[in-house]
């Protein structure tokens, strides 16, 4: 059985305790197909990050509210939560509650705050060696003495652990007793071919055999999501818009991972490019005049503007497999590019 170690930054990726694969690992962990461990440092740092990222949002759903443009939906009744007011202590506790549930129930086991070597950590801070880069090093010594607690942990306990981070200076720190990975993903998808070879198999057939069909889901999320006037002001230096015409949506080849099975039930996360091209009904640089009077710009023609832009993308979809000849023929599809949102800013691309 593998034991797995989990950095702060991992549940940050993963929405914290939302996340699909952080949620199949915590599965696999309850299942004691793995052992899933964090440092009582990412215990804390948890609870602190959860805090500070619900604050930023709890403001920025605040300000929703408050806009006058937005009091319109309060007519679809389906919309009367969002004008909801957010209670923080209670988003905040019942985390914190999950959180303690998990840990409590062994899905997560703690590895203690303990008294550590902390001369190979300083010899580390000094000589700029990894999990010190060139930049701020007083901010990287969490990470070191994070290390250090884990491979001291399973050193005493005669054990190997993998470590999942995306710190880039994690990856490239040298331990006896512990190995730093980035790609959960990967991991996932081997834990699970070992499982389940019959099901994985028969997801791949079945992967092939809709692959039409799933790239017109991601066709028609983009016809929906394209169709927003907010989306093109930056783009158009914010001058009104129009009209949208969606000119070309070309979806890239299809790749999936499968990212979790739980019984009869086969999860894969499918990724793609999806290139777009649309054309923006604004108004005409080239005829305008400035009133001095009211002080603004005044437009006498329209014109499109056509913008051209490429999104990584991706979806989660589901499929119930019971037997070698006993399967759905389809894929459910649980969510599209979920947690992302679509810019045409000059600067930002697709996050």
């Amino acid at each position: 059985m593998d034991n797995i170690v989990l950095d702060t930054n991992i549940f940050i990726k993963e929405n914290f305790l939302h996340g699909k694969k952080l949620n199949s690992l915590l599965s696999l962990s309850r299942r004691k197909k793995i052992q899933l461990y964090i440092t009582e440092i990412t215990y804390n740092e948890l609870k602190n990050n959860f805090e500070k990222f619900l604050i930023n949002s709890t403001a920025n759903h605040n300000r929703f509210r408050k806009e006058s443009d937005n009091w319109i939906l309060q007519n679809d009744k389906d919309l009367q939560g969002i004008f909801v007011k957010i209670d923080i202590d209670k988003i905040k506790n019942n985390f914190n509650l999950k959180l303690d549930s998990l840990i409590s129930d062994s899905v997560i086991t703690i590895i203690p705050y303990k008294s550590i070597n902390i001369k190979s950590v300083f010899d580390k801070y000094f000589n700029s060696q990894p999990p010190f880069g060139k930049g701020e090093k007083k901010s990287e010594f969490p990470d070191a003495f994070t290390l250090e607690l884990i491979e001291d942990f399973c050193t005493n306990n005669n054990i190997k652990a993998i470590v999942f981070s995306t710190d880039k200076d994690l990856l490239n720190s040298k331990f006896p007793c512990i190995e730093v990975r980035n790609n959960y993903q990967d991991y996932l998808e081997d834990i699970y071919t070992k499982m389940q070879k019959v099901k994985t198999d028969i997801t791949k057939q079945l992967f092939l055999s809709n692959n039409t069909i799933l790239k017109q889901h991601f066709i028609d999320w983009y016809k929906d999501n394209l169709d927003d006037y907010g989306l093109y002001y930056d783009a158009v230096n914010w001058k009104d818009v129009y009209d949208v015409q969606i000119e070309e949506i070309n979806i890239g080849e299809l790749d999936y991972k499968i990212i979790e099975i739980l019984e009869d039930v086969v999860t894969i996360e499918i990724e793609t490019t999806v290139k777009v091209k649309v054309n923006i009904l604004t108004d005409d640089e080239q005829f305008m005049y400035y009133d001095s009077d009211d002080k603004s710009y005044h437009y006498l023609e329209t014109n499109y503007e056509t913008f051209e832009k490429e999104f990584d993308s991706s979806m989660i979809a589901f499929t119930e497999i019971f037997e070698e000849d006993d399967y759905s023929e389809d894929f459910e599809i649980e969510s599209i590019n979920d947690n992302k949102e679509i810019s045409f800013n000059i600067d930002n691309d697709y996050r």
